[in-house]
């Protein structure tokens, strides 16, 4: 059961990647709409392990503008998901496999900074309500079904290095922080659970090279790497 809690913490932190990605972009005018896409599978192992897939996106609306300290970005952002989760514990000789359901969704607001130096700030906080489905194949009376808030906030530094005149390489750290709101439930066995509040700290240090295709850099690819801990 702890197990599957913790699973639908893993989807949230994992979408604020997006957001922070979309913060850093270049766009050209003003305003700034834009919709990210993400897809992911990972695999957790602690001795049990929890097997999940997910879908994310998020929509953006940013303002950009020329002030004192750069070009300066300000935007809201909407986002949602849903994820599927397969966990497994041996408990007393006896393997005890489970599956859930995820979906959440919510909002935020992002501030970006570039500098003259091409060095850059941002920032960004959010807010919204995640739903659990869980059910344990050899227990079917452990299931239960949580909706949770979850809120998040980021902070990040980074430094925009051109490589050709058509190629950037963009080299960051930042720090996410996500906690996901405890809660009391009852399973369909009638047993009484409490879930604690659950934080989540990552640090990422990473870099990711963009490429132009094109003469305005309409179509661009990338590819990155990070180091991450959490």
């Amino acid at each position: 059961m702890v197990a599957g809690h913790l699973a639908g913490g893993d989807e949230t932190r994992n979408s604020m990647n997006g957001v922070t990605d979309d913060a850093r972009e270049k766009e050209r005018g003003r305003m700034v709409v834009k919709l990210g896409l993400n897809a992911g599978s990972i695999k957790t192992k602690t001795g049990s392990y929890v097997d999940s897939d997910n879908l994310n996106a998020a929509l953006s609306l940013a303002w950009k503008n020329e002030t004192g300290l750069g070009q300066t970005t300000v935007g809201a952002f909407a986002e949602a998901g849903s994820g599927s989760y397969d966990t497994y514990n041996g408990l007393r000789g006896v393997n005890v496999r489970g599956d859930g359901q995820t979906e959440y969704y919510g909002g935020g607001v992002f501030f970006h900074n570039l500098f003259s130096t091409n060095t850059y700030f941002e920032a960004s906080g959010r807010f919204g309500s995640l739903d659990n489905d869980f059910d344990v194949d050899e227990l079917r009376q452990a299931r239960f079904d949580t909706s949770q808030t979850y809120y998040g906030a980021h902070l990040g530094v980074g430094q925009k290095i051109a490589v050709t005149d058509c190629a950037e390489l963009d080299v960051y750290l930042k720090g996410l922080w996500t906690r996901t709101e405890g809660k009391n439930i009852r399973t369909k066995a009638n047993e009484r659970l409490h879930f604690k509040d659950t934080d989540s700290f990552r640090t990422s240090l990473g870099g990711r090279l963009t490429q132009g295709f094109d003469t305005d850099h309409i179509v661009k690819g990338y590819i990155g790497a990070a180091w991450e801990y959490e």
